[in-house]
């Protein structure tokens, strides 16, 4: 298992508010999470776990918090996931 702020997001639909998503970044966090055969545990709470803690216009919300296991874990550990 690894948890933790990976500062990245693998959707768009993970982020509300500032610039547009870099869809490079986006495709390479994707791409690291299916070379490790991790799979994302999934999470309880807000939709978003991160903000900047602006307000008007530049506020970001974003899903930056998570917890990956592999497969064998999941097989044992199927209720694994993050809560906030």
């Amino acid at each position: 298992m690894v948890a933790g702020d990976f500062n990245a997001i693998s959707s768009v639909s993970e982020k509300l508010g500032g610039r547009p998503q870099n869809l490079v970044s986006l495709e390479e966090f994707n791409t690291m999470i299916n070379d490790c055969g991790i799979i994302d545990c999934g999470y309880e709470g807000s939709k978003y776990t991160r903000s900047n803690n602006q307000e008007g216009g530049g506020f970001v919300w974003a899903r930056l918090d998570r917890v990956f296991t592999n497969p064998a874990w999941a097989d044992v550990f199927s209720y694994t996931m993050a809560r906030n």
